[in-house]
């Protein structure tokens, strides 16, 4: 897996989900992770999966955390991780 290429796919997706704000990212919680396949500026396909939980008492602040790999035999057993939290009063941009 390149991992230059796997970083750049990750922080695109988090990007992605900091945009849907505080009260949406609540309701993912306790739901399926978000699964998606995206094709790197590699054009290799690289798997991307997010999880949202509590990062402290219920209606606080929410972690999110994203794992990726290119379905390959060692990032299937060590897949490249990041993480970030949203605090309560985060927005979604206009």
């Amino acid at each position: 897996m390149n991992r230059a290429v796997a970083e750049e796919v990750l922080e695109q997706e988090l990007t992605k989900l900091l945009d849907w704000g505080h009260k949406r990212l609540c309701r993912q919680i306790g739901a399926d992770p978000i699964v998606n396949i995206i094709n790197g500026p590699d054009k290799k396909p690289y798997i991307v999966e997010i999880s949202a939980y509590w990062d402290g008492p219920e209606n606080g602040p929410v972690r999110l955390i994203a794992m990726i790999d290119d379905g390959g035999w060692p990032a299937f057993l060590l897949p490249l991780t990041a993480d970030c939290v949203v605090d309560t009063n985060w927005q979604p941009t206009d």
